[in-house]
């Protein structure tokens, strides 16, 4: 390492690349992010840098425990010889020659590639889901704390809502607007009368794919008249001023990054400055399982500029304003005070968001220290060191140990009254629980003086070694004796504990943000990705208690609990998770103890198992985008959503919510896939559900594992192996009945579209269970509908035999594997008659039943398909 800095110092000024290296090199020694510095030939070499420990360097946590390691310079050349071959950038651009690195890549590197992180259920997040997530959790949350700061600001007759009702579609997204300009072609404005005779008819192009300048990728022509019908609502709500809560920005899915920015760039309103300034500038955001910091990344880049035109218009109220409130004068000019004491504006932004509002926590000590290290590289980017200064110009970097933590988010106590609950248990405990709450009133101070001092033009900052040392102290004291109440075994026994459970009491170790003076204890909003484990694969290792989510039996429904514990009551949750967590029998607890315990929310829905394309390489959940709010009004909902991998530009910025009034079914949430879909469900479950039987001889065989056609059979489908002979498959299970015309008919309802939309609107999208079957009603009238569904049913199973095909396999463990192949959507023609017979006989309207056999038909038959049609078509 000595001799790659006294490299850099010898071509100094002759590269800029390797100047960077060297600045970059000096700013992480100088913080003890790179290895300890004990030379004084180094030392000498690297001259006067500010630091924050008081001129004395600190020893690296990895020389503490490996004192005598030494590591030969030919190593690190190695290394440096191939970090030379890329170009390495500090901040976040856009790449043009392919070689550039940014901090994002440590990120990505460390998800993918360090201790398996994906075998622990965590993933990288890539910036569209983290960028979506953070802005419907921030900002609405910011916004609604500036209402109840100033609720003057937010009558519909000023500015807010008077810029918005002027704005036309400005913050629609581009994508909704594609191809509005134009007017559709003939063969398809046919369609549009929803009353007109011949519905399905008049709609038969409507499966084509759209012509490129009215479409997305892959786009339908019925994609783009829903989309197109999307827009003129969003317009007409925006124009006609029935958007007037900030809730509505999520759902009518409007970009809140760019109305919000105009806001405070252009509002005439000194006190609305201040209000909103106060608000960003105390606002605390958490990702309770942090990884590399992705989610907190999003954070840094939604608040940023919010910061920037704050304090822009802080100057120009101190300029030009007259009647500036006392308030919000004294609040401009200390604020403006401290960021002149830094080396630029960007750096006292990023550094006070740094110190103020970002919060993470994560069981690997590895993801804590590459979050530290990208929240660094993105202050240091806004730096330009001055060799002629005495300090090369550049400021020491905050501390941000109190920030960014390193524990398990499950383990340890939440809350005051869980420290108070278990301390009275025993003599001992009630004496250290005073002890307990005075020192982490001390903390609190402490803690926040310790963040002043880093913000404030002081320039003795010697203070905040001996401080951090104190509250470092202090802390382990206080989570001692808290630990202690969890595990009361001997020494031994506790210390392993320990090590393995790494407990984390969030009450003490965020005590000044948990215990609020004002009484809304508890973070303001809470982001993330959870990690997607089996409780049973870390059992060895820690055990949870107290959890109401424990029978759901994985970790995600844990964190999700805990976070419903560290919210405030005013706060916002918004995270990435399973679909199966509002799906499922075995979720029920999660849902009864932590979805319905929010008035308000909202649920995307969407594919990300490969079928057709993933969210996360090499994750094959369905998954799910939440944010709940005590103060959100409604229930809002998505359709299970498929996409294209042309289609990710877009997919969150072309998301339609619909209002799901809250609807429940057997503990599941129903994912709502249209406005019609209310009234066919209804009167799918108004029927009883008289032909489902769990007795007799006849029987009807469904595959427990659907993607995007349910399959079921009224005969035996062929398999045999090598080990057991022929039988049937494990993936077909059996429904018995007590003759044979409920067995028909029953194999034809599970075929139906209907059934399908059925199953994906309540389930995991993913297994076919007896409970999705056993409760769609279908009431048996031994009528001429019946004799139909009949005849249909013979048919269909007499065209999957035929375009069936046989295949062979051959594996380990059972040999040689022969069966029978089916396709369920070369037989689509039949599966839509069976639709019909069915919409007679619930009573559907000829535009329930367009939307039931049109279901999701690019997805289900293909793009390549519905091409090869079209071209058939005259």
């Amino acid at each position: 390492m000595r001799n790659r800095l006294n490299q850099c110092e010898q071509i100094k000024g002759q590269d800029q690349f390797y100047s960077f290296y060297k600045d970059f090199l000096l700013i992480l020694f100088h913080n003890g992010l790179a290895e300890p510095v004990h030379d004084a030939e180094l030392i000498s070499m690297i001259g006067r840098v500010p630091y924050l420990n008081g001129g004395i360097f600190d020893v690296h946590f990895l020389e503490k425990k490996y004192p005598n390691i030494e590591i030969d310079d030919t190593a690190f050349k190695m290394v440096f010889d191939f970090f030379d071959t890329y170009e390495w950038y500090l901040d976040s651009r856009e790449c043009a020659s392919g070689n550039e690195i940014s901090p994002d890549v440590l990120g990505y590197i460390f998800e993918k590639y360090i201790n398996d992180r994906s075998s622990m259920g965590a993933y990288y997040t890539q910036e569209d889901i983290t960028e979506y997530i953070g802005r419907n959790s921030i900002l609405p949350y910011i916004m609604r704390q500036v209402e109840n700061k100033y609720r003057d600001a937010f009558s519909p007759d000023r500015e807010i809502w008077t810029l918005l009702k002027e704005s036309g579609d400005k913050y629609i997204f581009d994508s909704v607007k594609k191809g509005i300009e134009y007017e559709l072609p003939d063969y398809i404005q046919i369609g549009l009368d929803e009353q007109a005779p011949n519905l399905i008819q008049r709609r038969s192009r409507w499966n084509e794919p759209a012509e490129e300048k009215f479409a997305l990728p892959t786009e339908i022509w019925r994609e783009t008249i829903e989309r197109r019908a999307r827009y003129r609502n969003t317009l007409d709500s925006v124009v006609n001023g029935r958007i007037t809560s900030i809730q509505d920005f999520i759902t009518y899915n409007l970009d809140i990054c760019s109305f919000l920015q105009d806001v405070v760039d252009t509002i005439d309103d000194s006190a609305f400055i201040r209000a909103f300034y106060e608000v960003i500038n105390t606002v605390t955001i958490l990702d309770p399982t942090c990884g590399s910091g992705a989610f907190l990344f999003a954070a840094l880049n939604i608040l940023e500029p919010l910061y920037d035109s704050c304090i822009c218009r802080m100057e120009d109220f101190l300029k030009y304003g007259e009647g500036i409130p006392q308030n919000a004068r004294e609040l401009f000019e200390k604020t403006l005070d401290s960021k002149n004491s830094h080396v630029n504006k960007k750096y006292f932004i990023i550094k006070t968001i740094i110190l103020n509002n970002l919060y993470g926590v994560d069981i690997m000590n590895e993801a804590v220290e590459t979050t530290k290290l990208r929240l660094f590289l993105a202050l240091v980017a806004t730096a330009s060191p001055d060799y002629s200064d005495v300090n090369i110009g550049i400021e020491p970097l905050p501390d941000i140990d109190f920030n960014i933590k390193c524990g398990n988010t499950l383990i340890g106590y939440s809350t005051r009254q869980k420290i108070e609950t278990s301390m009275c248990s025993n003599i001992f405990n009630i004496l250290a629980e005073k002890e307990v709450f005075e020192k982490l009133q001390k903390l609190s101070i402490a803690t926040r003086r310790f963040k002043d001092i880093q913000l404030t033009s002081e320039k003795d900052k010697s203070v905040l070694k001996s401080l951090k040392e104190d509250l470092k102290q202090n802390q382990s004291e206080v989570n001692d004796i808290l630990n202690r109440t969890l595990n009361m075994y001997d020494d031994d026994t506790y210390n392993e504990w320990i090590k393995k459970a790494q407990p984390f009491n969030w009450f003490s170790e965020f005590y000044s943000i948990i215990s609020r003076e004002d009484g809304n204890g508890g973070f303001d909003v809470i982001i993330g990705n959870p990690p997607y484990v089996e409780y049973s694969s870390v059992r060895q290792s820690y055990e949870i208690n107290g959890y109401e989510t424990e029978s759901c039996g994985n970790l995600y429904a844990y964190v999700l609990e805990r976070c419903k514990e560290l919210l405030n009551d005013t706060g916002i949750i918004g995270m990435i998770v399973p679909l199966s967590g509002h799906s499922t029998d075995r979720m029920e607890p999660l849902v009864k103890h932590f979805y319905n315990m929010y008035p308000g929310r909202y649920l995307f829905n969407l594919s990300g198992d490969a079928n057709p394309s993933r969210l996360f390489p090499g994750v094959k959940f369905r998954l799910a985008v939440l944010f709940v709010s005590k103060w959100f009004k409604g229930y809002y909902t998505t359709k299970y959503k498929k996409w294209y991998a042309d289609e990710r530009e877009f997919l969150f910025k072309n998301i339609s919510y619909i209002d799901s009034k809250g609807y429940t079914y057997k503990n599941v949430l129903v994912k709502t896939p249209s406005d019609l879909f209310a009234s066919i469900f209804n009167k799918v479950v108004a029927e009883k559900c008289q032909i489902w039987s769990e007795k007799g001889n006849e029987i009807c065989y469904y595959h427990n594992a659907p993607v995007s056609w349910i399959r079921a059979h009224s005969f035996t489908p062929y398999f045999c192996s090598e080990r057991d002979g022929e039988g049937i498959t494990t993936q077909l299970k059996k429904l018995t009945f007590n003759n044979k015309h409920d067995m028909i008919i029953a194999s034809a309802l599970l075929n139906s579209t209907l059934f399908y939309i059925w199953w994906v609107s309540q389930s995991d999208c993913y297994h076919l269970n007896n409970p999705e079957i056993k409760n769609f009603g279908f009431t048996i009238k031994n009528d001429a509908i019946e004799d139909k569904l009949i005849e249909i049913s013979y048919r269909l199973a007499e065209d999957m035999l035929k375009k069936s095909c046989r295949r062979v396999y051959h594996y380990k463990t059972s040999g040689r594997v022969e069966y029978d192949e089916f396709y369920m959507k070369k037989s689509k023609d039949i599966i839509d008659e069976i639709d019909k017979a069915l919409a007679e006989h619930y009573g559907f309207s000829n535009l329930e039943l367009d939307f039931i056999i049109n279901y999701e038909i690019k997805y289900r038959i293909g793009v390549q398909d519905i091409e090869e049609d079209t071209e058939k078509s005259p």
